[in-house]
């Protein structure tokens, strides 16, 4: 799809597998073929940021039109279907499930520690025994079944979970050659 800019400039706006992989993501590109702008995804720009009322939303610094933006839409999601059916991207959505998993167990323990700390900041001199009494057993509660979720992902995709694991014995090895190079 083509499309006019303020400044007079045409630009060519299409589907591309982004770079080292075949997950698909817009890109705007100029009329040499120099890639101007991409995004994974088409946001909705709030009333205030919009320069004309026809142009509802965005791709990055590319502003668009409600027809222009599901068009391009439509294209991405035939794309990125294309894409979830390949090894890689099952991979890929397996690898994102993961991340949620283990940002969930992640941010239960961080409130519940936050919680427990500023339980001891009352006043009253009950706080903690309040937290431990309400709130801190629905934590546990909670954070328990977070990381049994998380062992359960693991337990039935083990591949993942290696995967994960390799990436930080390889982070891990190249950290440590670093200071050693020192």
């Amino acid at each position: 799809m083509t499309k006019s800019l303020s400044d007079g400039r045409t630009i060519t706006l299409d589907i591309e597998p982004a770079d080292g992989s075949a997950m698909p993501r817009c890109v705007a590109r100029a009329q040499d073929g120099a890639m101007i702008d991409w995004a994974g995804v088409i946001s909705q720009l709030p009333e205030a940021a919009r320069p004309a009322p026809e142009l509802t939303h965005r791709l990055n610094k590319i502003v668009l039109t409600s027809d222009e933006a599901a068009s391009l839409e439509s294209l991405l999601q035939k794309a990125r279907a294309v894409y979830d059916a390949t090894p890689e991207g099952a991979a890929y959505a397996l690898r994102c499930r993961r991340d949620q998993l283990v940002r969930a167990v992640e941010d239960i323990a961080s409130l519940s520690a936050h919680r427990r700390e500023t339980s001891f900041d009352d006043e009253g001199g009950d706080g903690l025994a309040a937290y431990l009494a309400g709130e801190g057993k629905a934590d546990q509660l909670k954070e328990t079944e977070a990381r049994e979720a998380l062992a359960d992902f693991d337990a039935k995709h083990p591949e993942v979970a290696a995967a994960v694991r390799a990436e930080r014995e390889q982070k891990r090895r190249r950290l440590l050659d670093a200071a050693l190079d020192l």
